[in-house]
């Protein structure tokens, strides 16, 4: 029974990263710190069970062979708090706010749209 879900797992994630590679002109990723994220109790047996490390390589090995540029941000990067327009960066933004408001420059854009611009830079 284990075998069979691991394979059901690795077939999921070959057919996700095959979807990103190939719809993908970059790709950008964000390093998590699945350690931290494993403490809350409520999200540790799904996170565990996804098997992040194993899909993170196979997208890795198939950006590669399409020669595809991958952009690694750190951790700390702020990536959904930074303007992707002018770069300010907005400290207070809240989880609830599902739409990116920049005091600077008043440029509005959806919040996880703004992180994917801030992750891989045109």
């Amino acid at each position: 029974m284990h075998y069979r879900i691991a394979c059901i797992r690795n077939d999921a994630h070959h057919q996700a990263t095959i979807r990103i590679v190939r719809k993908a002109s970059a790709i950008g990723i964000e390093t998590l710190n699945i350690a931290g994220m494993l403490k809350n109790r409520k999200i540790a047996k799904a996170l565990s069970d996804s098997a992040l490390g194993g899909f993170l390589s196979k997208l890795k090995y198939k950006a590669d062979r399409r020669g595809l540029p991958i952009h690694e941000a750190d951790r700390f990067f702020a990536s959904s708090q930074t303007c992707s327009n002018c770069g300010h960066k907005k400290a207070d933004l809240t989880l609830s706010e599902w739409t990116y408001q920049c005091p600077a420059c008043g440029y509005e854009i959806d919040r996880d749209l703004n992180a994917a611009y801030n992750l891989c830079p045109a």
